[in-house]
Order: structure tokens, then C-alpha cells, then sequence
């Protein structure tokens, strides 16, 4: 009976850490060429407690970073993380604001 419980928690566990891989593709895109930079880099994030990395907006995220370079409308050169710690998760983006 305790092999059991334990296989099953192993189990549990496998699955409960890889139930929503491939979710996630590339994306690909021909930009404006006539932008100006707005400034230097900026991040934004979209976090939150007890919830996974993927939960959060990668959208909510990118929104918050132009919130810090005025008069920007997009980002160039994307980088897109995800981070989980323990109880606390966040979806992060940082780019070179442009308008």
C-alpha cells in the first residue's frame, strides 16, 4: 500500500508540472521600419501568488513596460520570461520602447 501512495504522488506530481507544455510557440513578424526609439529599455511584468507562470498575460505585461516610456507605441528587440517561485509567479517582458 505505501508503494502505491507513493507512485501515485510521483505521479501526481509529473503530471501537475507538465499538464500545459506546448502551449507555447514562436512568433514571427515583418515591423514598421520607420520607428524611433522612446528611450531605453523598459520591463514590465504581470505577477501574482499562487498561480503558475503561464497564467499570467503576457499582454498585461508588455502593457505595463510602455507605461514607463511615454509616448510609446510598441516595443522592438522582445525579450519574454517567465518565472515561478514558490508561491509567487510573473510573466516579464522587456523590450526598447518605439514610436
Amino acid at each position: 500500500m505505501k508503494k502505491f501512495i507513493a507512485m501515485a504522488l510521483i505521479v501526481a506530481a509529473a503530471v501537475g508540472c507538465t499538464h500545459n507544455w506546448g502551449n507555447v510557440r514562436k512568433i514571427s513578424l515583418d515591423a514598421p521600419t520607420d520607428t524611433t526609439d522612446v528611450g531605453t529599455e523598459v520591463t514590465g511584468e504581470d505577477c501574482g501568488f499562487f498561480s503558475q507562470w503561464y497564467s499570467h498575460s503576457i499582454q498585461q505585461a508588455a502593457l505595463n513596460a510602455l507605461q514607463k516610456a511615454e509616448g510609446a507605441k510598441g516595443l522592438r528587440k522582445v525579450t519574454i520570461e517567465g518565472y515561478s517561485a514558490y508561491i509567487y509567479s510573473c510573466m516579464v517582458v522587456r523590450g526598447t520602447p518605439v514610436k
